[in-house]
């Protein structure tokens, strides 16, 4: 099954760890990375500086993802619904997130693999 959590509330961690951040916090082990989740630098510097809303935010990250749907596919195709991970990254629980978008691909593709989300979208 799928989860999503922050890297700081290992109580919503099951099975294997991967992290889906352009970069993870040092004193955390995590097991693997799916790359093509993570934002793109542009999309995380505009947010912070205000160039853009959540609204935005959205838009350009459906974006970035639509490029890498080829990969996004393959990962989704070999998912193993008996095997448990959850895709972690720096926000809080109920901070917005990109979690919550990238957990929606896992919903309408892969329901069978969905475990829960830790951000209600």
């Amino acid at each position: 099954m799928i989860y999503t959590a922050s890297y700081f509330q290992p109580e919503n961690h099951h099975g294997q760890i991967i992290s889906i951040s352009r970069s993870e916090p040092k004193k955390i082990q995590f097991d693997s990375k799916l790359w093509m989740f993570a934002p793109d630098r542009a999309i995380l510097s505009d947010i912070k500086s205000g160039k853009i809303d959540q609204d935005g935010y959205i838009d350009r990250y459906r974006e970035q993802l639509r490029k890498v749907w080829p990969n996004i596919k393959v990962w989704l195709d070999g998912l193993d619904p008996n095997k448990d991970m959850t895709l972690c990254c720096w926000e809080k629980a109920g901070d917005f997130c990109h979690r919550n978008l990238v957990i929606k691909f896992v919903e309408k593709y892969r329901p069978d693999c969905l475990g829960g989300t830790d951000i209600k979208a």
